[in-house]
């Protein structure tokens, strides 16, 4: 039966059951919130940041057939970035709206998603040169948008769902042009970054029922990912007050980096299911970690 399926120990407590249910199938709503913390290696005309995350996120998925399966999430989260030793900080909010879709065939997965990100950025950097000091601000908006693809394949190895994975994703990221106040330092701005990714690995999980009945289900991942093309992302710069542009290289993103991920599910009740969960991706010029808190509920 669907229950007794090895596969269900590798959907993730957010959404994506791994089995369909038939056309009409139940519907999962679920809720998560989110809370990183990472740092990264500037290097050239770039400082060390450190970065600061919490938020949340909200869904819903339900089967559209015995394959196919539809989903939505929109979610909020603030990111506070900090450079280090530059005195230059902001504070990002951002808006998430994202929708995604996929098929099962036997043991075989396609996922399919696309999101779109919309930021308000706040930032401030102090000059100082002698006897000059500065205090610079900026209020600007950006949008991230992505498109992703993965094709998985499930193996029940005596009780144990493995799943080795492989996906691709593009993104692209531009900013409005950012006009700094407060003196004559003052800068003018603007970015427009793309960057597409492969990421190979293999997702491993148990499911155990309890001595109350309950299911336990310890998960975890571990994958390669890598960064094609140009990682350095490049700012088009101008001084307000009068002068040539010039561009200048912000953090590098990693071009290979591991990720892994661990979690723990518990079913509630027989229709939710509470989770708890890390995920990193982790370089040796940057390491970027999340914990989740998750719940869903079935319909």
């Amino acid at each position: 039966s669907d229950e007794q399926d090895p596969r269900r120990a590798l959907a993730p407590t957010s959404n994506q059951q791994t089995t369909g249910r038939g056309c009409g199938g139940e519907g999962v709503g679920w809720i998560r919130a989110v809370g990183g913390w990472g740092d990264f290696d500037g290097g050239h005309n770039a400082a060390n940041i450190d970065r600061d995350l919490s938020g949340f996120l909200i869904g819903f998925d339900n089967n559209l057939n015995d394959q196919w399966r539809a989903g939505i999430a929109a979610g909020y989260t603030n990111s506070s970035i900090n450079a280090k030793d530059k005195g230059q900080d902001a504070s990002v909010d951002s808006y998430h709206l994202a929708t995604y879709l996929s098929f099962q065939a036997d043991a075989l997965s396609a996922r399919l998603g696309a999101g779109y990100t919309w930021h308000d950025i706040d930032s401030k950097r102090y000059v100082a040169a002698g006897s000059y000091n500065e205090r610079l601000k900026s209020s600007y908006k950006a949008r991230t948008a992505q498109v992703f693809g993965e094709l998985a394949y499930a193996i029940d190895a005596n009780g144990v769902a493995l799943e080795p994975f492989a996906g691709l994703a593009y993104v692209n990221h531009e900013s409005d042009k950012a006009k700094e106040k407060g003196g004559a330092g003052r800068l003018e701005a603007s970015t427009d970054q793309d960057a597409t990714f492969s990421t190979v690995g293999l997702r491993v999980g148990k499911s155990f029922t309890l001595d109350n009945g309950a299911t336990l289900t310890p998960r975890g991942s571990i994958g390669w990912r890598h960064a094609f093309g140009d990682t350095k992302p490049d700012a088009d710069l101008r001084f307000i007050e009068g002068g040539a542009g010039f561009s200048n290289s912000g953090v590098p993103i990693a071009r290979d980096a591991a990720v892994v991920e661990a979690g723990v599910d518990l079913s509630v009740g027989e229709k939710g299911k509470l989770g708890l969960g890390y995920s990193g991706q982790l370089a040796s010029e940057s390491r970027d970690n999340a914990v989740t808190v998750s719940f869903s509920l079935e319909f």
